[in-house]
Parts: C-alpha cells; structure tokens; sequence
C-alpha cells in the first residue's frame, strides 16, 4: 500500500490479498409509501478497505503519518494494476492492529472524492476462464422517439393539450408522452410540459407507460400491441407484468416466441446486430405491458451457492390499543442478495458495470429461469473482496 502526494509516493506497508471496494452512491432514491421509487442521479465515490502488514517497530511512525494525512488529498494506491484499487480522497478511519512482533497490521478505510465519469464498457465476460456468467444484468436503452420507430398503440384516449383551448378544473390532456390534470378553470396558454402553473402530472400517455421505467403503469390494448424498436446492438430485452397469450419478439435473423406466465418475460439471446426489433404481445381480450425493457445484457459472474430472496410489503398494517387490526394492501417489491466468482483480473470490468447503472432502474438476473432471482430496480450496495486469481462480487439488489 502507498500514497502519492504531489511531493512523491510514500510506502504505508503490504497490501494483503483480499482487498475489498465497494461504492458511496449519492444519488437520491426515495420510495414513498407506495412503492414508487422517484431518482435524481448524482455522483459518487469509490471505496477501498484493506489490511496491511508491516514491522512491528514501524507502528508508531504509521500512526503519526495516518495522523498528519487527516484532511490530506492524495491518492491511495493498494494495488497499480486495477484502476478500483486506487482511489484519490481521504481515509475514512483506520486501525492498528500491534500483534505478535516482528508484525503489525493496520486495517484502513479510504473514501475516493466525488465523480460521475462513466467508464466505456469493453465488453468481455468476467467469469472464470472457460465459463459464462449465471449472474447477469440487462442495462436498459432509454427509449425516446428515436428508439421507438412505431407502435400500434394510440398515443392515449384523453387529447392531446392544445395552446388555444381553455380548459376546466379537472380536464385531462396528453403532452410530450404524458398525461396531466388541469387544477385550475379557465386554464388556457400554460404549457404543461414546461412545468406552468394549474397542471398536475399523472403519468405516463398509454403508449409510452410501458417504457417509462415504472412499475404499476402500464399499456394496454385490445387483442395485440405491436411495437418496432431501433436499439442498437441489443442483445437482451425482458418484460414484466405481461396480459396476454404470448409475447414473439422479432429481429434479423432472430424470431422467437414465448408463452405469458408468472413473473418476467425475458429473451436474453438477442443478435446484437443493429436493426429493427419487433414486440408482439397478442391475447384474447385487453392485452397489456408494465414495463419493456431492451438492451445489452452483461455479465458479472457465476453465481455462488445460496443466494437469498425475499419481498419488501409497502401495505400498512396497524393495530390500535384493542388489538384491531387494519389493512391497506399496496404494492411490493422484490429484493435478492448474491455472490458471484469473477477473475481478479476482471475486477474493474465489474465495478464499472455495476457504478453505471447505479441511478439506473436495470434488470437484475440471479440466475435465469428462477424469477424470484430476477428482479427489476436498483443495486442497494456492493463490494468486490480480490483476490489473487480469483475475486467474489457480492450485490444487494431491490425492486
């Protein structure tokens, strides 16, 4: 372990194997008592914890130098081969750990400063050499009017806003793919869309609910939807909270169809050639979409035994002082906890993938085929313990 300052680099000791790196994500995520998440993407810093040995005489003069660094920039430096294992910031506290002589070890936390650069992903499965990862994760396109080429889906029922229509207390009208209700009468002129006055926003335009990232809207449509995308060189695309029969998803040289059951809808094999993709959701009746969700699928590792499962229930139960009980049944959430084994030398691939969708509603996948072990939201922590050939990713993940 070093430092480097702008006068040169100070050796601290030996770095251990096992170092472990983890993020602080400062974007705000906030869940109301619905369910409903709502993001503001900010930046974030990297951690770094580690233990170091060194001689038993150097303990005194470590702690003076850890002492005089306490409001000190520099860069920490556990290992130069790994961009993650070095960070510019400052310690977050440390220890001295004064064993037997002739060796002393010092466990060190360091808290990198604050960034938003999003590395290029090169591509690459960080799996052992001769596997392929178990432990995936599908990183959404945003889909705007340039991704969504056609859809067979009217826009929405209520009409579009007009500037020279006065409208009553109540009127709904659609803007720029979304729905809003006037507060106001006599409301005329007031853009909804650039936040006027006398507008409530109330989600998303029929179309468009199925690719707003939300879960509880949705599109609907009778007997089919058909949708046309232009995403690039996606290689996976899921859906999630499907009515209907079955769901075919078309693309060159690609044509597949699944039938609608429980839980996600996911088809992860995509050509990854550019092009257009075709969704067709067909039914008897009223079909409808949640969510849709296209992009590159990832890898981060092979999944480790036991990984775990559970729900978080935003209903509200409350027992007054006779013991009765009320219930208001709301929305819940997935969550799941897994380990997955990747090469020391694909440690930064990882945290890379993981940091840029930190803001990002993505779809996280355990293990494919188990739905409970597929979970659409965000990454709630993660650290990566490296190794010497080998390192052990654990993420906790939430709906």
């Amino acid at each position: 372990m070093k430092i480097v300052t702008d006068t040169g680099t100070i050796g601290l000791g030996t770095t251990e194997t096992t170092p472990r790196i983890g993020i602080v994500d400062y974007s705000k995520r906030v869940t109301d008592d619905f369910g409903v998440t709502t993001v503001v993407e900010r930046g974030f810093s990297r951690r770094l914890s580690l233990r170091m040995a060194l001689p038993f005489g150097d303990v005194d003069a470590l702690q003076r130098r850890l002492a005089d660094l306490r409001a000190t920039r520099v860069r920490w430096v556990a290992d130069d081969r790994f961009s993650w294992l070095s960070a510019e910031g400052y310690y977050k506290d440390f220890e001295l750990d004064l064993a037997v002589p002739p060796i002393s070890y010092c466990t060190l936390t360091v808290e990198g400063l604050s960034e938003t650069e999003v590395v290029a992903d090169p591509g690459g499965d960080p799996a052992p050499e001769g596997e392929a990862s178990t432990f995936q994760l599908l990183q959404p396109t945003a889909v705007t009017d340039a991704v969504l080429i056609d859809s067979s889906v009217p826009e929405d029922p209520a009409p579009a806003w007009s500037a020279g229509t006065t409208y009553p207390a109540g009127a709904i009208v659609a803007r720029a793919h979304r729905r809003f209700e006037s507060l106001v009468a006599n409301n005329k002129g007031n853009d909804p869309a650039s936040d006027a006055p006398g507008w409530l926003a109330i989600g998303p335009t029929n179309r468009w609910a199925m690719f707003d990232d939300a879960l509880g809207t949705e599109t609907s449509a009778a007997g089919a939807i058909v949708v046309q995308l232009n995403a690039g060189a996606a290689t996976g695309l899921a859906l999630l909270d499907v009515r209907g029969a079955t769901v075919q998803v078309q693309a060159s040289g690609y044509d597949r169809t699944q039938q609608v059951g429980a839980g996600a809808i996911t088809f992860l094999d995509l050509p990854g050639t550019t092009g257009t993709i075709t969704v067709t959701i067909a039914g008897a009746g009223n079909v409808a979409v949640g969510t849709l969700l296209v992009g590159e699928i990832v890898g981060l590792g092979i999944t480790e035994a036991a990984p775990t499962a559970g729900i978080t229930d935003f209903s509200r139960k409350e027992v007054d002082d006779f013991g009765e009980v009320t219930i208001v049944q709301r929305a819940w959430a997935k969550r799941m906890s897994a380990r997955a084994l990747i090469r020391t030398d694909a440690v930064d691939l990882v945290a890379n993938r993981i940091a840029a969708v930190r803001a990002r509603p993505s779809l996280w996948i355990g293990h494919t085929g188990i739905d409970s072990l597929t979970l659409f939201g965000f990454f709630k922590d993660f650290s990566i313990e490296v190794g010497d050939t080998s390192a052990s990713c654990r993420c906790r993940s939430k709906g």
